[in-house]
């Protein structure tokens, strides 16, 4: 997460960090959506479970590749 970016919200305060690259682990945040940068979410392990209790689908996001280029 860029500092001075807001992660919920995606309020960019300042300063803050214009980032070129972003990579977001297990699941990319919402207040990065509008930035100009290419981003990325990397596998740490999640299991399944802790998917389903913030209710996001629970399936193997990272069968194929372990960074996923979004």
């Amino acid at each position: 997460m860029p500092s001075g970016v807001d992660a919920d919200e995606g309020a960019v305060h300042e300063p803050h960090v214009r980032a070129a690259s972003i990579l977001f682990l297990s699941l990319p945040k919402k207040g990065c959506e509008g930035l100009a940068a290419a981003k990325a979410v990397a596998d740490i392990g999640v299991p399944a479970f802790l998917y389903e209790r913030i209710k996001v689908p629970a399936k193997n996001y990272f069968a194929e590749e372990s960074i996923i280029r979004i």
